[in-house]
């Protein structure tokens, strides 16, 4: 898997994990494709709809990114894959609105 580094690495999914300022996890979303042309940085605020880890149900939930993780595979040809994982720090523990009060997907910088 050797590649120039300036070659752009198509992203194969993204993991986004809320958590509340304790650092636990209040909801998780899986995205097999990625809605825009970049992901957030660092700070970058991410608001989505996600699956509350307490009740259960899909919640839009809004935070800051506080960490990204990386990780190259294989897929099952050989091609590399990029998986991202993203930390995104919510305003507290009850910070998951109903899907309909709130934007499905949205990305701004710091």
């Amino acid at each position: 898997m050797d590649a120039a580094l300036d070659e752009r690495m198509e992203v194969a999914g993204v993991l986004i994990e809320f958590l509340d300022t304790r650092g636990n996890t209040v909801g998780q979303a899986m995205l097999d494709e990625w809605p825009t042309s970049r992901l957030p940085g660092v700070g970058d605020r991410l608001r989505c709809r996600a699956r509350s880890t307490t009740s259960g149900q899909r919640k839009t939930f809004d935070g800051h990114v506080r960490d990204r993780h990386f990780e190259v595979q294989e897929d099952d040809d050989g091609r590399a894959c990029l998986w991202v994982r993203l930390g995104v720090t919510t305003a507290g523990a009850a910070a998951g609105l109903p899907s309909s009060r709130a934007l499905a997907f949205g990305v701004s910088d710091n």
